[in-house]
């Protein structure tokens, strides 16, 4: 079952994942792709979509919206609405949908490009209470992979998720690998609609939650860092003081005649070309920031979910 309390979600959110359902999904999610669910996707606003909740950041919101396209079945809506997220979580979203579309060498490409992946403890942790001694071999192997470098690994698992797929496991191996997929979306949509609102959407029991216990990836936020304030140094007192205001005197007019004798530095480097771009949806005039690795497809807008060609 989804890893998120219900009670906290909006009456149109429980309706959607109500759809689709809340327990364990097939490997292959477009399936069950349920249109009813889509419709009231495509029609809510983010005020309804996120009650009593306020949106904090509208990015992060179309991240939550992205991954409840990919429950409810329908990944290529989740691919047009990537365009505008921020980039760890645009990636890892992709990188689920188009394992879901299976377009696998997309799909590793965007996990290739994640320099900090924010799940591997927890899902390293789960692999290890899930596969056994006693597992078949495939599994074995990715358990003591994962094992080795004591992180996640989502080329390897991509290749599980593929021996699973043409029926190389058994139905027991299967459901291992269901469970995996499952708990990779339960951390990012977590993880989103924290960053989204503010507010934990993570079902615990109720021991858990006397214990205030939060998974390493929010334990582990980096937190803001304050500036120290510059402190002027003491003026030198006396005649030392005097002497030694001549002396750094004397050192910074030497300092100034070597520098214009010097040879003029090297012409400064050109600056890289920006990795996003900011285009206006030509629906409802919004503008909102896209990465340039979209160009040529379709994306979506943040704001009316109309979806337009992102110009080459």
């Amino acid at each position: 079952m989804l890893q998120l309390d219900a009670t906290i979600l909006s009456s149109k959110a429980s309706a959607i994942f109500s759809l689709s359902g809340w327990g364990l999904p097939a490997l292959d999610w477009t399936k069950r792709a349920n249109q009813q669910a889509k419709a009231l996707l495509d029609d809510v606003e983010d005020d309804a979509l996120f009650a009593p909740q306020q949106v904090k950041d509208e990015a992060m919101a179309a991240a939550v919206r992205a991954l409840m396209y990919l429950w409810t079945g329908w990944p290529d809506h989740t691919s047009m609405l990537a365009g505008a997220l921020p980039e760890k979580e645009r990636l890892y979203t992709l990188g689920l949908a188009y394992r879901q579309m299976n377009k696998i060498d997309e799909s590793k490409t965007q996990f290739q490009q994640l320099t900090e992946r924010p799940f591997d403890e927890e899902l390293a942790e789960v692999t290890a209470e899930l596969i056994s001694d006693h597992a078949e071999a495939p599994l074995k192997r990715f358990r003591d992979l994962i094992q080795l470098g004591q992180a996640w690994e989502p080329f390897a698992y991509t290749d599980l998720f593929l021996q699973a797929k043409d029926g190389s496991l058994s139905m027991r191996g299967e459901e291992v690998v269901r469970k995996l997929q499952w708990q990779e979306f339960n951390l990012l949509m977590q993880r989103c609609y924290l960053a989204a609102t503010g507010v934990d959407i993570t079902k615990r029991e109720a021991a858990v939650v006397s214990r205030q216990v939060e998974p390493a990836w929010k334990r582990n936020m980096p937190a803001k860092k304050i500036q120290p304030i510059a402190q002027s140094p003491q003026a030198p007192a006396g005649k030392a003081g005097k002497k030694e205001k001549e002396k750094n005197g004397k050192s910074k007019d030497a300092a100034a005649k070597e520098s214009a004798q010097a040879e003029p530095s090297a012409a400064p480097a050109k600056p890289k070309e920006p990795e996003n771009a900011r285009l206006k949806c030509p629906k409802c005039g919004n503008v909102a920031v896209y990465s340039k690795s979209f160009r040529g497809k379709k994306v979506a807008c943040l704001k009316c979910r109309t979806a337009f060609q992102y110009a080459a």
